[in-house]
């Protein structure tokens, strides 16, 4: 299609955190201009402590300075 990854967010959307940080790693190796990261979904009555930690396990798991991210809630 000849599309320019550096223009294209990936969306991320997963149970599981391990499953989101191999897609932000995976968008970041593409070049991709950052990530949209959806929290998992499926839980009910989160506290937004619960989301927070959810994007901050992410952030510090992926560790890369070049991250972009969108968070989603």
């Amino acid at each position: 299609l000849g599309m320019n990854p550096q223009r294209l967010i990936m969306g991320i959307c997963c149970t599981a955190i391990r499953d989101a940080v191999d897609l932000a790693r995976a968008a970041l190796e593409a070049y991709c201009l950052g990530v949209l990261v959806v929290p998992p979904f499926f839980y009910k009555n989160v506290k937004d402590e619960g989301v927070i930690a959810f994007y901050r396990e992410m952030i510090q798991r992926v560790c890369h300075p070049d991250l972009r991210m969108i968070l989603y809630h």
